[in-house]
């Protein structure tokens, strides 16, 4: 005897409930169509929260970005003083011919241009010449430095320091100008102004 044979035989015996594979006697009930529907219920609403979540996560990335550009605004215009002290005091430096601390003054400042260029392409895109200028400036410290440690120990005042310091009351000029701007601009998504 085929197991298909003993289960219809079976099942005839218990009131013809199965013909062939199909179970004729087991029709849901109420439990079974409650049970669906807040199946289906709990499925909608783990949707709706999918996208309420993707929505907030969009939000948080939004408030990160603008968080992000406002602290770097903040740090770059508390920092950008310090570009001029130290293109002083590569001038007092030159005058007075004295190698370690022109050394110095120009490692300091190849550290905040480089520093302040990368806070200045954080906060706003629309100072890429000041960026390309703070980059080129570091560029032309570190090319000073560079010349400050093959050069003879008589001489500093070269053509690459000359450069260097040029360079940086080049930057430090536009940077004040960018600065300037900056502060009399709002803030991105706020009414207040920098002071």
């Amino acid at each position: 005897m085929t197991p298909l044979a003993s289960l219809t035989d079976m099942t005839a015996a218990e009131g013809q409930c199965v013909s062939g594979w199909i179970d004729h006697c087991n029709i849901p009930g109420w439990f079974d169509w409650i049970a669906g529907l807040l199946g289906a219920a709990g499925l909608i609403f783990a949707i709706v929260q999918l996208c309420r979540s993707s929505n907030a996560l969009q939000a948080a990335r939004d408030s990160y970005e603008k968080t992000r550009s406002t602290l770097a605004l903040n740090q770059m215009l508390l920092n950008h003083g310090e570009l001029e002290a130290h293109s002083i005091a590569l001038d007092h430096v030159l005058q007075v011919v004295d190698r370690e601390p022109a050394y110095v003054a120009l490692k300091q400042f190849s550290k905040r241009a480089s520093e302040l260029a990368a806070l200045l392409e954080i906060a706003t895109k629309e100072h890429a010449q000041t960026v390309a200028g703070l980059k080129s400036a570091a560029r032309a410290a570190d090319k000073g430095v560079e010349w400050l440690i093959q050069a003879p120990p008589s001489r500093i005042n070269a053509l690459f320091v000359d450069k260097a310091a040029t360079e940086m009351r080049r930057v430090v000029t536009d940077m004040e100008g960018t600065i300037t701007t900056l502060r009399s601009s709002p803030m991105p998504d706020s009414k207040r102004r920098i002071s």
